[in-house]
């Protein structure tokens, strides 16, 4: 399944919509931001923002696991 995910680049104070598949790993997805946007490399990661309304912490992502895997929806933001 395909996902819309909004990408925040804070050294550029900016954000990009990007597309991914959910079965991707968080790897993968680091790749393609580094070749899309030319952002990223072995000190970067994803981290998923605190969720107020569930009491969610915020959680950097493990590179092996798949999207999918941490129940990743449409416009979430990174």
């Amino acid at each position: 399944m395909a996902l819309k995910l909004r990408i925040t680049l804070p050294a550029q104070g900016k954000t990009k919509a990007m597309q991914f598949n959910s079965v991707m790993s968080v790897g993968e997805v680091l790749n393609d931001i580094l070749t899309q946007l030319g952002v990223g490399g072995p000190d970067h990661g994803l981290l998923r923002p605190q969720d107020k309304k569930t009491g969610r912490m915020a959680k950097w992502l493990e590179p092996i696991r798949t999207l999918q895997f941490y129940d990743i929806g449409n416009g979430v933001r990174f």
